[in-house]
This record gives structure tokens, sequence and C-alpha cells, in this order.
């Protein structure tokens, strides 16, 4: 059984008087060395005993990590089960809401309706889509760019080889661009489905 005052020492309290008893056992006389052992031995059975606790308090806590982990696991699965069915039920119910040929149908409890998406932009083919529809992203490591900034006019365009370069497609003009009739090239504008709004 652990003594009192075993108890209220923390580890690390224990490893400071440990580490005095090591650095004092030269300097400690003769008639007092067997002593000093027995006091050294018994400190040091203190703290083999607290890390022993140290370790059986890290793993119970890993332990406890690793069931929470799966738990979380079980229900992402599950609420991804859940989603999937709702999504299939609310298009089970759009297509027999346009098959009423309506766009709202009343229940007891409320009512089922139908909306249509806003138009999104697809690109079918980001190389043939003109650069004016194209934002760029450029990284590179802090030291090149700021010996670039530096030195914008003396470095040809070929400096920028082996940088990270990523284009992406900017939907927000190419939409407005093909709402007012422009024909772009790589892209097309696709109606949006429709929704079910429940009330």
């Amino acid at each position: 059984m652990s003594k009192p005052d075993e108890k209220a020492l923390t580890l690390y309290e224990i490893s400071s008087e440990l580490a005095a008893f090591m650095d004092t056992e030269a300097l400690v006389p003769e008639e007092q060395l067997a002593a000093f052992q027995a006091a050294f031995l018994e400190k040091t059975r203190q703290a083999i005993a607290k890390r022993g606790n140290v370790i059986r308090a890290v793993r119970h806590l890993e332990g406890q990590i690793d069931l929470a982990r799966a738990e979380e696991n079980r229900l992402a699965a599950w609420r991804g089960s859940l989603e999937s069915g709702l999504t299939r039920f609310k298009d089970y119910v759009i297509k027999c809401i346009e098959l009423s040929g309506q766009k709202k149908v009343e229940a007891d409890n409320g009512s089922l309706s139908i909306q249509s998406n806003p138009e999104s932009v697809e690109v079918t083919d980001l190389e043939a889509l003109p650069v004016e529809f194209k934002t760029v992203t450029l990284k590179m490591s802090a030291e090149f760019y700021e010996e670039l900034t530096r030195n914008l006019d003396g470095w040809p365009i070929g400096a920028l080889e082996g940088c990270d370069v990523t284009f992406t497609p900017d939907k927000a003009q190419i939409k407005a661009a093909l709402k007012a009739g422009k024909d772009i090239p790589g892209c097309d504008l696709r109606w949006g489905r429709n929704r079910l709004v429940v009330r």
C-alpha cells in the first residue's frame, strides 16, 4: 500500500527529489551513508510506483480515445447511410411531383413543392477554356518569392519553372458571359435540377 506522503507527491516532485539525492551522494559522510542509501532506495521505489501510475493513466486515456474514435466512425457511417437514404427518398418524391404536372401539392400537415436550383457552370475542358476566364495560383518558396519581388524586371518567365502552378476556371465570370449569349469553348451552362421544399 502506498504511504500517505507518497500519494501527495507529484511525479515532478519525486523526480526532483531523486535527482537531488543523486547530486549529493558523493557529499554524504561515511557514517550517514547507510541511512542515505535507504532513503534513496525508498525514493526510487516511490518514483517507480508513480511512473507506473502514469503509464496506467496514459494507457487508459489512449484506450478511451480509441473507443471514442471507433464510436465516431460508427456514427459517421450511420449518418452517411441516413443521408443517402434521405437523398434517394427526396429524389423519388420529386419525380412523383413532376409526374403530377404540378409544382406544389398539399398534405394534411404541410405542403411539398419543387423549386429549380440555380443554373451552374460545367467546365468540360479546362485547356480549351480561354485564358480570360481562368485564374492562376502560383506556389513557390518564400525565399524565391522575396528574391523574385526584388528583381521583377530581371527575371525571365522561365524562372518560374518548377513552381506549383494551378489554373482554376472563374465560374462567376463564365456564367455571366454565357448568360449574356457569349459562346465560350470548354464549358457549358447547366440548368439546375429540381429540389424538394417541405413546409
